[in-house]
């Protein structure tokens, strides 16, 4: 293992891949420049065009060579004032090797690359994906379409028909076959395009990712083409597998998780000596990773263990200024907060939000969904980031532990606090509640979700966005697609035993808070009905603002999210 380096470039150059414009980098691009990056995504010569007007007239397609495209990045890449960040995805990582050798870029990071000369690993589904120009040596001479159903095995393996047709539609464009065919002929040409010096000391740090269900350039060939540099010693490279990505690894859901890592090893590179699978490359507990002033963006803290794992919390940390700590609801992530994250931030605050274990990108144990556990971890996450002068915004069940927080861990570090579409102050029914709910209604949610998950989920979401009002207008198919595609990826033994923390009574909690509080509902709220909560909090708080947003949903978040973020600054002060 080398010494860890460390790379300040500013600037990041996308290339894209065959079968696709660099339209298929867009959310790379955005994510990325928020992050405070300059991206440039150029697209090959002459496909500096719309997909439609591609697919009409393919002949600039057909016209594409190897070094064609090598040069045209080369010369971009020469006129820049200083050395970029090199990213390739697919033929892509090709061209980002070939500059690397010719001793461009800061840093390189190849996705499903497509190998280059010297790399002989030939899998069976990479030669079935390959067919559709490869079947005939005509093809060589030509724009080479692709199918949806050729489409989807070669390029989006592992997506759904919906996922998969809008990648087709947005996209796809037909392929080069005399790159194809020059590349597949590398290994027999003495003067091929593709030819690199492995051994070159000097070259910049070399990143290979590898999507575990890739058909088009499976693991095999981008750990054979990884294999190529790291049997000489000298410059940096290193190897990582994302389990279950397709080849379509940049535009699939979960592509932040890729481009996070990429850019965090892009930053501060290091050799791997053997392949090693995602979960091992992750940063350690506590790890923070830097945009490219040094600020903290997001990492991981450790907030226990279960056997022999560590328990962890994905965090993302943005701005500067007073810090505000968004914890979400029930069953999402922290993504949910993104309306009031980019309203916050506009506002010039610091804002730091975190998935919940067992949500989002965290672990998910089979333990610590209780109260008191959750809001231990979260005083982990504020001791760890050394936060004060906090102000917490809780959503859903998110209240719960802003509110037992502030029970169990006290006020010093807390500044004002946040409640939307409230949990408390205690929703199941007993002798001295009668304003609750009965027991046997939360039973049948847990029966519901042991009994077929997704359909509980669907449900629960139809009525957290009340969808059969709302739908259509307030929440688009796509935002609740994403919610429900969220949701699924909570862990299944989190989702029954989150119901039985819900009916924990916070009504001592409430009492015990001495900073002011914010209260907003929706009075159409259908997952804590406002008289059973919301309604009920100002006779208990001391210091508190109602606010009951008429027509709200529960996502209010997402529903009327001008209305509270206008309420939710103007609380901030």
């Amino acid at each position: 293992m080398e010494a860890e380096q460390s790379n300040q470039a500013d600037t990041i150059v996308l290339v894209h891949g065959l079968w696709v414009t660099s339209l298929s980098w867009e959310n790379w691009i955005e994510h990325y420049r928020n992050a405070g990056y300059d991206v440039v995504a150029p697209a090959y010569p002459g496909l500096d065009l719309a997909v439609e007007d591609l697919r009409r007239d393919p002949e600039p397609i057909a016209n594409l060579t190897i070094e064609g495209v090598a040069a045209h990045y080369e010369k971009i890449v020469r006129e820049m004032a200083n050395p970029p960040i090199l990213m390739g995805h697919s033929f892509g990582g090709t061209i980002v090797q070939m500059l690397l050798d010719r001793g461009l870029g800061a840093a390189g990071v190849v996705i499903d690359s497509v190998p280059v000369k010297g790399v002989r690993t030939v899998p069976l589904s990479q030669a079935r994906a390959a067919f559709p120009v490869l079947g005939h040596l005509s093809n060589r001479h030509k724009a080479v379409p692709l199918t949806l159903a050729q489409f989807q095995y070669a390029i989006s393996s592992t997506g759904t028909d919906e996922e998969t047709l809008a990648a087709y539609d947005r996209y796809y464009i037909p392929g080069p076959g005399r790159i194809v065919w020059d590349g597949v002929l590398a290994n027999f040409n003495s003067h091929a395009a593709t030819q690199v010096n492995f051994a070159k000391t000097d070259r910049a740090p070399l990143l290979f990712i590898s999507g575990g269900a890739d058909h088009l350039m499976p693991p095999s060939v981008n750990r054979s083409n990884y294999r190529h540099y790291a049997d000489h010693p000298g410059a940096t490279v290193a190897y990582v597998e994302f389990p279950g990505r397709s080849h379509f690894t940049i535009g699939e859901p979960g592509w932040q998780d890729v481009a996070d890592y990429a850019l965090s090893w892009a930053r501060k590179p290091r050799a791997i000596d053997e392949p090693q699978a995602i979960h091992e490359m992750f940063p350690e507990a506590g790890e923070r990773r830097l945009d490219k002033n040094g600020a903290e963006q997001m990492g991981f803290v450790k907030v226990g263990e279960e056997n022999s794992t560590d328990i962890k919390l994905y965090y993302e940390d943005h701005g500067t200024g007073r810090p505000v700590v968004l914890i979400h609801g029930f069953p999402l992530s922290g993504r949910s907060w993104e309306k009031q994250e980019a309203a916050l931030l506009d506002a010039g605050y610091r804002v730091i939000t975190y998935d919940r274990r067992g949500f989002g990108r965290s672990s998910q144990p089979a333990v610590g969904y209780d109260y008191d556990t959750l809001a231990a971890d979260l005083d982990t996450l504020l001791t760890t980031l050394e936060l004060d002068d906090v102000t917490l915004v809780g959503f859903s069940m998110g209240t719960g532990e802003v509110v037992r927080y502030l029970k169990a861990h006290g006020s010093a570090r807390v500044r004002r606090a946040a409640l939307l579409g409230p949990l408390g102050p205690f929703l199941r029914k007993t002798d001295d509640n009668p304003e609750g709910v009965e027991t046997a209604y939360f039973e049948g949610i847990k029966a519901a979700i042991r009994a077929d998950r997704p359909a509980a989920i669907k449900s629960f979401l139809d009525n957290f966005f009340n969808m059969d009002v709302l739908g259509g207008t307030l929440v688009s198919d796509s935002a609740y697609q994403d919610s429900f595609n969220v949701a699924l990826g909570a862990s299944a033994i989190a989702a029954v035993k989150c119901v039985d923390a819900w009916l924990e009574d916070f009504r001592g909690d409430i009492a015990s808070i001495d900073v002011p509080i914010l209260v907003v509902q929706g009075d159409a709220d259908r997952i804590l009905p406002p008289p059973v909560t919301g309604n009920r909090l100002p006779a208990l708080l001391r210091d508190v603002r109602h606010v009951s947003i008429e027509g709200g949903p529960h996502a209010i978040g997402w529903t009327h999210a001008d209305q509270v973020n206008k309420e939710l600054l103007a609380f901030l002060g």
